[in-house]
């Protein structure tokens, strides 16, 4: 199947120029809209998932069109490769029908999909259908085990990762099951445009297709030179800040743990990458 995935696998790589990719990160971080680097930060927790042992989840931005949601998950792919439809973003219509192929080919590394709606229908089979299997079965790290014409059993897929989507609305307020509520981290755009202030919408956009790729690599060094130990030893004591503090009773451990996780990545990526406190 690896040739299916042709064009995502090449976009894995760096692009441009790394210096100002990385004055770019700084310019939005200082912009201190907490959108762009929520999505940033799960892209980068996503290869943290299996090691920290928490369960794979979806992080969800929803709000008003043409604020910049879009260009927060390009923000989010670009710390790993081409942040495109046809790169590291994810193409709705695809994951639609060979969803858990997809998965399993990204493993560990971050699922990453612009507008969700768009795959509603198809992903329940009839219009008006809700995202509770699709939430269900992209936090389940395995697909089911199907028998093929032959009467064998097929290859057992399986995915230990975040996901970034995003969306005009919620993905929580259709689903019944609370157990799928608790595997979704949802944040509502505040008012105004996500990317402004000398990286407008158009600008940045057109910088990010140009330049990416370097941040993830970077980070998986960081981690390399820490070591596991550490890494969830950070992440500890982050769900035990959470575990104390009000929001611990909204929530319960299968929320905390993967809001633990998205601190651990943005502390990592404040302390030994950005250095900008």
């Amino acid at each position: 199947s690896e040739s299916s995935f042709e064009s995502i696998f090449h976009s894995i790589k760096e692009n441009g120029s790394e210096s100002d990719y990385f004055d770019f990160l700084k310019a939005v971080r200082k912009r201190d809209r907490i959108e762009p680097m929520m999505c940033l930060a799960t892209s980068l927790a996503s290869v943290l998932v299996e090691p920290c042992g928490v369960l794979p989840f979806i992080f969800h931005l929803y709000g008003e069109a043409g604020k910049g949601k879009t260009l927060s998950s390009m923000f989010a792919c670009s710390a790993w490769g081409d942040p495109n439809e046809g790169g590291f973003l994810a193409d709705p219509d695809t994951t639609a029908t060979a969803k858990e192929i997809y998965w399993d080919f990204l493993n560990n590394m971050p699922f990453i999909c612009d507008d969700l709606s768009k795959i509603k229908t198809a992903i329940q089979g009839q219009k008006g259908g809700d995202y509770g299997q699709f939430i269900y079965s992209l936090c389940s790290e395995i697909n089911k085990k199907r028998s093929n014409v032959n009467l064998g059993i097929n290859k057992v897929m399986s995915w230990r990762n975040c996901s970034v989507t995003n969306a005009e609305k919620p993905i929580t307020s259709d689903v019944s099951n609370g157990g799928e509520l608790l595997r979704v981290i949802e944040l509502q755009t505040e008012p105004g445009y996500i990317f402004n202030d000398g990286y407008n919408g158009k600008k940045s956009a057109d910088f990010m297709r140009k330049n990416y790729g370097f941040l993830g690599k970077k980070f998986i060094e960081v981690i390399k030179t820490l070591g596991f130990d550490e890494v969830k030893a950070m992440h500890q004591n982050f769900a035990d800040l959470l575990d104390v503090m009000d929001i611990a009773k909204e929530k319960e451990g299968k929320q905390i743990q993967p809001m633990a996780l998205i601190l651990t990545a943005d502390k990592i990526l404040t302390d030994y990458i950005v250095k900008d406190g």
